[in-house]
């Protein structure tokens, strides 16, 4: 089985493919009939599937994103727009795809070109109908396979907005042709628990609903298999199962080493369904909240209300445990459309998270302001991402102390909120104790810092071997803040993939880290590995000294 393998374990299930959107442009049709039929089925399987969405972002998220969905059912029910779409078929000979394509794209030019914004956006909206249809149309399999207790997602690559439409209760493994180990993807499937396996090359030989065997620990995947085989790989499932129960032992145990030193715990949160499995694993906070994920699945930006009602609910549901806001990271792999943000080249190293929010401060502010409002609710700090000079930070601070001199104004109760900045660009680690002087604290962000510091996108799987947070080079850098933390009494956490790292964990712990934040599901065993620690000790000398990642792994497992 080609590919990096994100989470390890064992899978059985139904293939689900997910299809990405891709203009079908006018196809010819022989059959009208035909054509009309296929509009006709899909349309009714389109509408099921959002009635089925808006239930369960109601449950799930709310009634003001469940509203979103509902917009969208009353467009495709309109009962002039069938007969618009039968009637481009007649006249042009096109299949129902290339129909509903057209007659929705003229649509969407349409409501472009209005000068009200509300108009506007309802573009957005005409879009993403388009774009569900006419998948629906192509891959009419993709949400019958949703019904399935057990199924394999299967794509080219889920986007985080992809995510939040799908009913992550009955997947039980993903396969994606691209992506690497640090990839959206490859963050969802470790906070699933899940097996995972990314950049996989070409997958098309796996069909839709076909039954599958996918075993990460052994690197192999089975598609013809007899009852005698499933059995075997139900009895290692079993036995995964086991280990895993075994670990609940740590749920409520702090993490401290055999010499005393205590780490915190903590979890890293998308949104309020992530918090039963924090609480569930035994997180002692959270470390990163992505809340980009606020504006994901929307016609527009959420209003500073709506941003304090999500925000209320899950401060409320930390029950006194501290939680780390991040401030929207917006570009890279998290597009949103109605923010019209520009096509880069590079947008992992372009016009994204702070550099956007220092342009559009009124948008900044509405965050900075829903946040510190809920400030008296628990124990909240914020943190800026993509910081990379001095100057950035003290300018996003500026804008912090504006809205907290508002709020006061308005006599809004607030508390104190401590402003720290993710380290991940390799400028900001090297200027650390510079930063030391302005910052409350830092939290160590290893996906970009690995990115940007070894030149290699993090989402490419051709490069994938060339991307390791054991780098020689990774590894001083980490060393480095965390001395200069040590020297500057700075508290100093990390929430990126190498955090929850079992191999990585006690090389942190013995240079100081103050708390690690991880996916949910890793919590137990990063709580069993500091408790299991004695007095390891790690020099940075023999680490810069190797010449690669694999040679400095090895040197750890040594010890």
């Amino acid at each position: 089985m080609k590919g990096s393998i994100v989470s390890k374990g064992i899978a059985i299930g139904a293939v689900m493919r997910i299809e990405p959107y891709k203009p079908v442009g006018l196809v010819k049709t022989d059959n009208i009939e035909v054509a009309a039929k296929e509009l006709h089925e899909s349309m009714i399987l389109t509408s099921d599937e959002i009635k089925n969405l808006i239930i369960k972002t109601r449950e799930n998220v709310g009634e003001k994103e469940a509203q979103i969905f509902e917009a969208h059912l009353m467009i495709l029910e309109d009962p002039t727009l069938l007969p618009q779409l039968n009637d481009s078929i007649k006249a042009d000979n096109i299949s129902a795809a290339s129909a509903v394509e057209k007659v929705l794209t003229s649509m969407e030019d349409m409501f472009k070109n209005l000068d009200s914004d509300y108009m506007k956006e309802r573009a957005l909206d005409i879009y993403d109908i388009k774009k569900r249809w006419v998948k629906n149309i192509l891959h009419p399999g993709n949400y019958r396979a949703m019904e399935s207790n057990s199924v394999i997602l299967v794509a080219e690559e889920l986007t985080p907005s992809d995510t939040l439409e799908i009913d992550l209760s009955t997947v039980k493994g993903l396969m994606m042709e691209k992506g690497g180990l640090t990839s959206h993807t490859a963050i969802l499937a470790q906070s699933m628990d899940i097996p995972a396996i990314v950049g996989c090359g070409d997958l098309s030989y796996l069909n839709q609903d076909q039954e599958i065997i996918m075993d990460t620990i052994d690197s192999c995947l089975l598609t013809d298999f007899d009852i005698s085989t499933r059995k075997s790989y139900e009895k290692k499932q079993e036995a995964l199962s086991h280990e895993k129960e075994s670990l609940r032992l740590f749920k409520d145990k702090v993490a401290i080493t055999s010499l005393g030193q205590k780490v915190e715990i903590a979890a890293n949160i998308a949104g309020l369904r992530d918090l039963e499995a924090l609480h569930e694993y035994g997180a002692e906070g959270v470390g990163l909240f992505r809340t980009e994920f606020v504006y994901m699945n929307r016609s527009k930006a959420p209003t500073e209300d709506e941003q304090y009602q999500i925000y209320k609910d899950i401060v409320e549901g930390m029950d006194g445990k501290p939680i780390i806001f991040r401030t929207m990271d917006i570009g890279g792999d998290k597009e949103v459309a109605y923010m019209n943000m520009p096509k880069e080249e590079n947008p992992f190293l372009g016009y994204r998270a702070i550099r956007y929010c220092l342009d559009d401060i009124d948008l900044f502010k509405e965050q900075l302001r829903a946040i510190y409002r809920v400030s008296s609710l628990g124990t909240v700090k914020i943190m800026f991402p993509m910081i990379g000079s001095v100057k950035q930070f003290i300018e996003a601070k500026k804008i912090a102390q504006t809205c907290i001199k508002e709020l006061e104004e308005e006599g809004i109760k607030l508390s104190d909120v401590p402003l720290g900045i993710m380290i991940e660009i390799p400028s900001a680690a090297i200027l650390a104790e510079q930063f030391s002087k302005h910052v409350d604290f830092f939290s160590i962000g290893t996906n970009d810092l690995t990115q940007y510091t070894l030149a290699v996108d993090r989402q490419n799987e051709i490069i994938s071997d060339l991307y390791d947070y054991f780098d020689p080079s990774v590894m001083s850098l980490i060393h480095h803040v965390l001395e200069v933390s040590k020297k500057t009494n700075t508290w100093v956490g990390m929430c990126g993939s190498a955090a929850g790292d079992p191999l990585m964990i006690p090389v942190l712990t013995s240079w100081g880290i103050d708390e690690l934040s991880m996916s949910a599901t890793q919590v137990l065993k990063a709580k069993q590995t500091v408790c299991n620690m004695t007095n390891e000790s790690y020099d940075i000398e023999k680490i810069k000294s190797c010449y690669d990642a694999k040679e400095v792994r090895a040197y750890i497992e040594s010890i």
